[in-house]
């Protein structure tokens, strides 16, 4: 499980606990490239995926698709790594 105390800043500027981003309980790709590689592979999942685009001090990853229930499903930056994992946890049955 990631620490949820971790501070991001999203791109509209504010400044959030990534508890607050995994409150709704949906899966979360926390994207911190600064680029849109990650964001054209997960757009077939814009519908049960929430996409946030930030940057952070001190992360583990550049970026982590969460679970609803908070455990790291993926971390890296690799696109086609990450279309695996958007497959094999949250392509409908």
């Amino acid at each position: 499980m990631v620490r949820a105390t971790i501070n991001l800043t999203t791109d509209d500027g504010h400044t959030r606990r990534l508890a607050e981003l995994l409150r709704d309980a949906r899966p979360l790709l926390l994207d911190l490239t600064g680029g849109n590689d990650l964001a054209a592979t997960a757009e077939s999942w814009n519908d049960r995926v929430h996409r946030v685009t930030a940057t952070a001090d001190d992360f583990p990853a550049p970026a982590l698709l969460i679970r609803p229930d908070g455990y790291v499903a993926w971390a890296g930056a690799d696109p086609d790594s990450l279309k695996k994992a958007l497959t094999r946890w949250f392509s409908p049955g």
